[in-house]
């Protein structure tokens, strides 16, 4: 009779113990890979939808491997940020700095910051790729069309009101997203420092 599975797994660790040390550094590395994760969202004018985006931001950062932040949020930390460039300047720097841009768009017409963000990267590919759209499913504003038509449908998310109201699913994905960047930076790293190996 073939043994369990749980008594095979320990066997073969046993028996192992290269592979084993060599598969839990491959792993550790992964988990422990930093992502700087920049958020684009309403403010606080928009009240309702803000409560939503700070929802995801609080959500993010329970990793202690995701840096996440806002242009905000980092423009009080750091004033050279409003003191010597100007406001798209800073914007331009964050996003280019992001290993992923999580934007959540709105339809209310206090909320057109993030759609903005969007439109003025839509030429620069380097910051363009790294944009997870959250997204209306059935947005009523042209400038919601206009942004939603610059990501790549992969890299969005259209939720309908009940799952913006609930905002479980769009928690969801934004995780699914960030793991999936954390993994594209991890494996990077990994492969370089395997060719340069002797």
């Amino acid at each position: 009779m073939p043994g369990n599975s749980s008594s095979l797994a320990g066997d073969w660790q046993r028996d192992h113990p290269a592979w084993l040390a060599g598969n839990d550094e491959f792993f550790t590395g992964l988990e422990q890979t930093e992502l700087k994760v920049l958020s684009w969202g309403p403010g606080p004018m928009a009240a309702k939808s803000y409560e939503k985006r700070a929802s995801i931001i609080e959500s993010l950062s329970e990793n202690p491997n995701n840096e996440v932040t806002t242009l905000e949020e980092l423009s009080k930390a750091d004033p050279r940020l409003i003191e010597e460039i100007d406001v798209y300047e800073a914007g331009e720097l964050l996003a280019s700095l992001a290993d992923i841009i999580i934007c959540l768009l709105v339809d209310d017409t206090k909320a057109t910051g993030a759609p903005g963000e969007v439109l003025q990267f839509r030429a620069d590919s380097n910051i363009r790729d790294k944009v997870r759209l959250i997204r209306p499913r059935k947005p009523g504003k042209g400038y919601l069309l206009g942004a939603g038509e610059v990501i790549e449908d992969k890299y969005s998310f259209p939720y309908t009101l009940a799952q913006f109201k609930d905002c479980q699913n769009i928690r969801g994905k934004c995780h699914s997203w960030v793991a999936a960047v954390r993994k594209e930076k991890f494996l990077r790293r990994w492969r370089a420092v395997q060719k340069s190996a002797p």
